[in-house]
């Protein structure tokens, strides 16, 4: 919002913001709404109800703080209905099956009468929701209405006339084609992105050299029982009998055939060149093939005499979870005024700082980080080769998990978790998140 939207929004109370937010839906739907808010406020009076006037959705959240991640149930409304949500819903008994939905953590039941909140399975679904909390509801009191988001824009929450989508039907058709080869290509380039990122988190790490071969002869022992190659996001290092032998920046094309790599290096005797080769991965196994800088890609992993070509399978070293060696990698400060966050740190620390999709992206010349507004906390977030593995050590060792892994497409791979003394931390994947 703009400030002169922002100070209107304020004068309002947020009871009256919520009245006309439900207001702008058809009579049937904004009937439904209240109808059902009605029904879960008697099921969690205390709860806070976390509002958002979003683009897509209208999202009263019910929280047992001013978080969204402790969201227990939400309700969820456009043009064509209502539903219930349930934000940690994965992890909800459903021996009935009447949650929908696939992904990692969010499941929803759709709501054609408020009576639905009433039939059966439905009340059990939304007491094992309450009873998973952490922290739990508070037995007294009654909880505030906050309105997080109004977004400038939104859809329309009302379905359009007859004769509106007769027209709009029109210029659909018209379009359709193009737009459909459009989509199709961008689906492709998005799967051949997401292939190339999963590859980069597999190659994560520490890996010792089994064989190898240059112009058609193995190379010696001597190489091959004493290399090392560490990847870091999206930087490798490869050292012989401890010394470096190339430090390089590598980009990745999983969509080829065979997969491509490019090394852009850096450091060691070859530093300034570009070397161009392809790789493949099988378990905790990876082979390379290389062909010296200002040569053609090579086509496969062979190596013939005077080719100048090197081919190498190196095996990823065995990490052991049981005592992680886990930098810190991202950081996150909030507070309730998140302009006061930015110009603090700004002015004290001289940090540099870049506002987007919500978060303030803080530069410290080092560690990278964000500003947000919300509930004042800090959570540091350690860099981890495997989440799932990591969580699970951190569970057996005493902690919870309060996110699990989750993939934002193109920002970060983490999760969240808790310490045995209650404090918030999170992890990110290597290889997954801006350096």
């Amino acid at each position: 919002m703009n400030r002169v939207a922002k100070k209107a929004a304020q004068a309002v109370s947020p009871k009256k913001q919520l009245a006309e937010f439900i207001a702008k839906f058809d009579p049937a739907n904004a009937k439904l709404i209240r109808q059902c808010r009605a029904e879960i406020r008697q099921l969690l009076p205390t709860a806070n109800e976390v509002v958002y006037d979003n683009y897509n959705f209208f999202v009263i959240g019910y929280c047992t703080t001013e978080r969204p991640s402790d969201c227990m149930v939400s309700l969820v409304a456009n043009a064509s209905g209502v539903g219930l949500s349930f934000y940690y819903g994965a992890t909800l008994p459903d021996p009935q099956h009447l949650l929908l939905g696939s992904g990692n953590q969010n499941r929803f039941i759709r709501l054609p009468s408020v009576e639905t909140l009433r039939s059966p399975g439905v009340p059990a679904l939304i007491q094992a929701a309450i009873a998973q909390a952490d922290p739990a509801p508070s037995a007294r009191g009654g909880g505030q209405i906050i309105i997080r988001c109004i977004a400038a824009r939104q859809r329309p929450r009302r379905k359009p006339a007859l004769s509106q989508v007769k027209e709009s039907m029109k210029k659909t058709a018209h379009t359709l084609l193009i737009g459909l080869i459009a989509f199709i290509f961008a689906t492709a380039r998005a799967e051949d992105n997401e292939a190339a990122k999963a590859d980069k988190a597999r190659l994560q790490g520490e890996w010792t050299l089994v064989s190898g071969e240059r112009d058609g002869d193995a190379l010696p022992s001597a190489i091959t029982n004493d290399s090392k190659r560490v990847a870091q996001g999206d930087e490798i290092t490869v050292t012989i009998q401890g010394k470096l032998l190339m430090k390089a920046k590598f980009t990745l094309d999983a969509a080829k055939a065979p997969k491509t790599i490019d090394y852009s290096v850096t450091g060691g005797p070859l530093a300034g060149s570009t070397q161009l080769g392809i790789y493949e991965l099988d378990g905790d196994t990876a082979k390379f093939c290389f062909s010296i800088p200002g040569q053609e890609r090579p086509a496969n992993f062979l190596t013939k005499p005077g080719d100048g070509r090197t081919m190498s399978v190196w095996k990823k070293k065995e990490i052991n979870t049981n005592h992680m060696s886990a930098p810190i990698v991202y950081f996150e400060i909030a507070g309730p005024d998140g302009a006061k966050l930015k110009d603090f740190y700004s002015a004290v620390l001289g940090w540099t700082i870049d506002d987007h999709a919500g978060i303030a992206a803080a530069s410290t010349g080092g560690l990278k980080g964000g500003l947000r507004q919300d509930p004042a906390e800090k959570v540091l977030y350690f860099g981890v080769p495997d989440i799932n593995a990591a969580l699970k050590h951190i569970e057996e060792s005493g902690g919870k998990t309060v996110v699990p892994r989750t993939v934002v497409p193109g920002v970060v791979t983490f999760a969240l978790f808790t310490d045995p003394a209650g404090n918030r931390l999170g992890l990110a994947e290597f290889g997954s998140y801006p350096k």
